[in-house]
């Protein structure tokens, strides 16, 4: 049969839908990124996306199937990400190809930002983030949302955005992230925009616990962990109790609407003020490289020695150690 046939019997047969039951529990599918397990009295939401992008879609997915576990007899939820890659936040390559990067780009922080926030008013669960791959950007930012957060050791954090086209970030990390480790360190984490291990981690706080490095042994802790969470009535009813008087307490000193509505007015300029960001992108998505010098924030030898620039050769190998 010629080529040309052959191809036009392929193209003319109806594309085949996939339908997959997410209420239903466990993987059901290879091509499935995202579904949730039940174990005892606690749920594990796993969302397994390609190189931890998380598109428009997905993040409506991923909002829809923990809302659905919200609902279920658990006593903890447990975000589990992807075993590569826990998340990396917006999907960057999905919105370069989309008709209008700009618009598809506010539509993807919008809803990672609709996660995050159903994750902080989760206030009837313990909330625990376990982090098996690495995070950067928003992906690193939004397990910080949970009351707990395991990572295993190895893990890379980048918990900045900036080398973004100078991206402000959003996921409420301005909430988030000076709770965890403080002001200072914050702007300095976001500033310096260096990666940092594991235990350099949770030695600022930004984690709880550094656990295994191998993959079987990692899950079987976070399952010890989370069991020792739920298993105990009284300490669990304390800690919602503390918990729901925090929430209570911190948006009275400052609404959740707060401030998303400010990282949201920064990132609509990074979308629609200038280009910056949507030619980083770009060089990002083509692997495209047109300074080949190395990047300010590691170039030690190029920096100035004087305000907030100045970092050490000793500070940049301990935030990476």
């Amino acid at each position: 049969m010629p080529t040309t046939s052959i191809l036009k019997n392929l193209f003319s047969k109806p594309i085949k839908t996939i339908k997959i039951d997410y209420k239903r529990p466990g993987q059901q599918l290879p091509c499935q990124e995202i579904w949730y397990e039940l174990e005892g009295e606690a749920a594990y939401v796993y969302f397994a996306c390609h190189n931890g992008g998380m598109s428009t879609e997905q993040c409506h997915l991923l909002l829809w199937v923990y809302q659905h576990v919200a609902t279920l007899p658990v006593k903890a939820i447990v975000l589990m990400g992807g075993e590569a890659c826990f998340s990396n936040g917006i999907h960057l390559n999905h919105i370069e190809v989309a008709g209008s990067p700009a618009d598809e780009s506010w539509l993807n922080i919008m809803a990672i930002d609709d996660i995050v926030y159903q994750i902080i008013n989760t206030v009837d669960k313990v909330t625990v983030a376990a982090i098996a791959g690495s995070a950067g950007a928003g992906g690193a930012m939004m397990p910080l949302a949970a009351d707990k957060v395991f990572a295993r050791e190895g893990v890379i954090f980048n918990p900045h955005y900036k080398n973004m086209g100078e991206l402000y970030g959003s996921e409420y990390w301005t909430y988030l992230l000076p709770k965890r480790v403080g002001q200072e360190m914050a702007h300095t984490l976001t500033e310096q925009r260096l990666p940092i291990s594991a235990k350099k981690a949770w030695q600022i706080n930004l984690i709880d616990k550094v656990l295994d490095k191998r993959s079987e042994i990692f899950s079987s802790q976070v399952k010890q962990w989370v069991n020792a969470l739920i298993t105990d009535a009284e300490a669990l009813q304390k800690c919602l109790i503390e918990k729901s008087k925090a929430r209570c307490n911190d948006e009275a000193t400052k609404a959740l609407a707060t401030y998303r509505k400010c990282e949201l007015t920064k990132m609509y300029e990074n979308f629609y003020g200038d280009d910056r960001y949507h030619k980083a992108r770009q060089q990002f998505v083509y692997k495209i490289c047109d300074d080949k010098t190395t990047p300010e924030n590691i170039a030690l030898h190029r920096q100035k020695l004087t305000g907030a620039r100045k970092i050490s050769e000793a500070s940049v190998t301990e935030m990476v150690r």
